[in-house]
């Protein structure tokens, strides 16, 4: 398992997230996930963003681009992408990093902006000899970022982009703060000797940058999953980059490197945030019309705060967070009770994905933390103003247990958002038509979701429902999936119990879920199944493993990370 580096752990120590970053790391690994279909993901891409480490420690973030396809994991230790001419803008130091170094610090996000999914690298550059501008990176870090403050845009043609040399400098020119000033969107590249560069997203209303003068930018630290990676780095090393691109208007693109450290006490007022990052210019490169394609703006993240003092139509101003109250406890099994909260406006989430919450304990402390909501809306597009979470009881676990022995009708505690694409209803337009829902443990909950939803929004899709529990008490929602079974014509449940001495009861299958139980259901026609899986590590390993070998392609296996 990849470890926190000792900038990350003083960082979400001073934050009070040492705890959810610890639970959170299990989603960073030194292999891309490649049986849930990352490399599809990667080749649908047509731009990705690079930041790499000069001779001097600056790091220079970049936009590579490129027709599907020139960006991809040829295995899961290793990215290729294509930064041949064509693919950099002319003129960018990136490209010559590459030229001129054989061993360097290298990160990548990979980002569909339409569906708001991002994924993470962290590497070394390799020297290859592969030809026509194709470079490696050797993976040390992989992970998913959750979808906050992505503002979703999408490709709508190439841009006839300009050929004029880049304007570069130490202090930035007027056109260069203007377009900081209304960039919604922010890339940013910081580095440390461990693990390599790091490259993320900053999003927020356009004004949430800001530039105190030309040669300082800042801008407020909105919340993110606590692991405090890009903070972290700052730590033990103020060498940091940033990528503005005016996606919608000129098409400019601005590179800026420098330092930069975090604020946790500054004089602004900012919304939305305690916390900034102060950047101090170090140079520019400013490229004039140099983006290749044309953009459109769809929607803003619900997330962004509103910005005082700048005209922004009511639109822009997010949902979260929001105070949302407990008004039922239903117990479903021996571990498992569903706790209902009632928020004061109809919050938006679709069937299978996840809430996070902030609460205030007094004897014990600030938590936050995230699990799947278990109930559906009353509407795909308003949402609902009540939701569901059902928790399982479990050793050493502070809120969950928490929850069960001193939770009571009436406490409040703070929303802070919802997130993930474990849902078949994120494109409404494709629900599949044959689906299989694989759980083991509390990762039924999910499963419980998709399966209300597609039978509460009237959807007929063939459903194969099978889950794993140890012991038959434990299995929650064990009458309700009782009453579907029995009466929707569409649904096959299959039900198994690992414990080896317990009595099967009402047609229960002993043992874990194997290829074997899942072939007769999926092996006739295993490209036409769309798979959502959720449950322990070792299980998502060991079934995902069955699934492909049975013949489900690698792109139509669906997880979970809870990396809010």
């Amino acid at each position: 398992m990849v470890e926190f580096h000792e900038g990350e752990i003083a960082v979400q120590v001073k934050a009070g997230t040492r705890g959810v970053a610890e639970e959170l790391k299990r989603g960073i690994s030194d292999r891309i996930d490649l049986e849930f279909g990352r490399n599809e993901f990667f080749r649908d891409l047509r731009m990705v963003y690079v930041a790499a480490v000069d001779g001097d420690g600056d790091v220079w973030v970049s936009e590579a681009s490129g027709e599907k396809g020139f960006f991809q994991a040829p295995d899961p230790t290793t990215l290729q992408v294509d930064v041949s001419n064509d693919h950099l803008v002319r003129g960018d130091p990136v490209r010559e990093i590459f030229e001129e170094q054989s061993d360097t610090q290298i990160g990548v996000l990979a980002i569909d902006f339409d569906k708001r999914r991002r994924y993470r690298t962290n590497g070394r550059f390799l020297a290859t000899e592969s030809s026509n501008g194709k470079v490696a990176v050797r993976v040390a870090e992989a992970f998913p970022n959750c979808p906050k403050y992505i503002q979703r845009r999408s490709i709508v043609g190439r841009r006839a982009t300009s050929s004029s040399e880049a304007i570069a400098g130490v202090e930035l020119p007027k056109e260069a703060i203007a377009m900081i000033q209304k960039a919604d969107t922010l890339i940013f590249g910081t580095r440390n000797p461990e693990t390599g560069a790091d490259i993320n997203l900053r999003g927020g209303n356009p004004g949430f940058v800001r530039v105190p003068s030309s040669s300082e930018i800042m801008w407020p630290e909105y919340r993110g999953n606590g692991m405090f990676n890009s903070s972290g780095n700052l730590e033990v090393d103020h060498h940091a980059g940033l990528l503005f691109i005016d996606y919608e208007g000129s098409g400019n693109i601005l590179q800026v490197v420098g330092e930069a450290h975090s604020d946790w006490d500054p004089q602004e007022t900012l919304e939305g945030s305690t916390r900034a990052i102060r950047f101090k210019v170090k140079k520019f490169r400013l490229y004039t019309g140099s983006e290749p394609y044309e953009w459109k703006l769809n929607a803003v993240s619900d997330y962004n705060p509103t910005i005082a003092g700048h005209d922004q139509s009511e639109d822009r101003a997010g949902p979260f967070p929001v105070q949302v109250k407990m008004v039922k406890v239903v117990k479903e099994s021996d571990s498992v009770s569903t706790f209902r909260f009632l928020a004061p406006r109809p919050v938006k989430f679709l069937p299978g994905q996840y809430a996070s919450f902030d609460f205030h304990v007094a004897e014990l402390g600030d938590f936050t933390r995230t699990w799947t909501l278990s109930e559906t809306a009353n509407s795909a597009t308003r949402g609902d103003v009540t939701m569901e979470i059902s928790v399982k009881r479990k050793p050493g676990g502070v809120i969950s247990n928490w929850l069960h022995d001193k939770a009571e009708l009436g406490m409040e505690v703070t929303l802070t958002g919802i997130g993930g694409d474990l849902s078949p209803f994120i494109d409404e337009d494709e629900v599949p038509k044959k689906i299989a829902l694989l759980s083991g443990g509390v990762g039924i909950t999910p499963m419980m979701a998709i399966l209300r939803g597609l039978r509460a929004f009237r959807n007929d899709a063939d459903v194969v429902f099978t889950h794993s529990e140890r012991h038959e008490k434990d299995r929650p929602f064990g009458g309700e999936l009782d009453r579907r079974g029995s009466t929707d014509e569409h649904l096959r449940l299959i039900r198994t119990v690992t414990d080896s001495t317990e009595t099967l009861i009402d047609n229960r299958v002993r043992g874990r879920i194997t290829k074997q139980l899942l072939e007769p259901e999926l092996g006739d026609d295993p490209t036409s199944w769309t798979v959502y899986l959720c449950g322990p590590d070792r299980f998502m390993v060991e079934v995902s493993k069955a699934l492909l070998e049975i013949g489900i392609p690698s792109k139509n296996l669906n997880t979970e990370a809870f990396n809010f």
